[in-house]
């Protein structure tokens, strides 16, 4: 696991994920927190290029929005797929996606992930 990587959790995520990530070594920011409160609201767009500008991997539930940016030009995108959009759905799928050797999926890449009906999760390329 690289924890140099660094995560911009989009607003449609609870604050519970980015607790989860900063346990597990991962500089992790969120929208909705107060050095980046500046940006709840922010399209798509605004929320992209404040990833471009730290490099840093978005990871959101927005898949149809977020998966037509170029994720070379950020840190990464990575797109979850987990229903229902729990907090502990989605902490279930990274905390899974993190257990494993993912590296070929990072940097600069789009991903995603899916957590699948029986607990197990499944990562693949966004392919345009």
């Amino acid at each position: 696991m690289d924890s140099d990587m660094n995560f911009l959790l989009d607003e449609n995520l609870h604050p519970k994920t980015c607790h989860l990530l900063r346990e597990m070594g991962f500089y992790t920011r969120h929208v909705h927190a107060d050095d980046l409160s500046f940006a709840v609201g922010k399209s798509d767009d605004e929320i992209y290029a404040l990833a471009q500008k730290n490099n840093s991997i978005i990871i959101t539930l927005n898949r149809e929005h977020f998966s037509n940016f170029d994720p070379s030009l950020c840190g990464g995108i990575l797109l979850l797929k987990v229903k229902p959009a729990t907090a502990d759905k989605i902490n279930e799928a990274l905390t899974k996606l993190f257990a494993r050797d993912f590296s070929e999926f990072f940097p600069h890449k789009s991903i995603i992930v899916t957590l699948m009906h029986d607990g197990t999760i499944k990562i693949r390329p966004v392919r345009k």
